[in-house]
């Protein structure tokens, strides 16, 4: 299990447990940025640690072995997103939105708005990895979503 440690300076930490019960901590994951919502996933022969940076963005990091967590340049879209993995297509779900009128008032630095409008949105893309990077695609394209019905068995 990965998560974010609230007690470290480095926040994303990981456990291990025989039966979802009992949990030992294996200490922090990765150390060269902090986050939160990490997620794992085992696609194209590689793992790929996912986790919301905040203002850097979803940053990406890819490992052989989940003990060893290399950062990629390039980050992914939206924010506290999840990945789904059917056949060898992987898809992205994020957060993400608009900012309406209220928002863009109160961010320009304008008088505060009697009500702070908010708005947001799930969006999707398909993912692909290029050069050894899981990358994404332009947001604003068509995603085609194909899903297997049965489930595929968890590696």
């Amino acid at each position: 299990m990965w998560y974010k440690d609230e007690r470290k300076p480095r926040s994303l930490s990981y456990a291990d447990s025989p039966d979802l019960y009992k949990w030992q901590t294996r200490g922090t994951a990765v150390t060269d940025l902090s986050g939160e919502g990490p997620k794992v996933i085992h696609w194209r022969g590689r793992y790929w640690l996912i986790a919301d940076c905040w203002a850097k963005g979803m940053r990406v990091w890819r490992s052989e072995d989940c003990l060893n967590w290399t950062l990629q340049e390039e980050a992914l879209y939206g924010s506290h997103g999840d990945v789904v993995i059917s056949g060898d297509r992987a898809w992205w779900f994020y957060f993400g939105g608009p900012r309406g009128p209220a928002t863009a008032q109160a961010v320009s630095g304008s008088p505060a708005p009697q009500r702070l409008a908010r708005t947001t949105s799930i969006n999707v893309v398909e993912l692909s990895v290029v050069e050894g990077k899981l990358i994404a695609p332009d947001p604003d394209q068509p995603t085609y979503i194909d899903l297997k019905p049965v489930r595929e068995q968890e590696k």
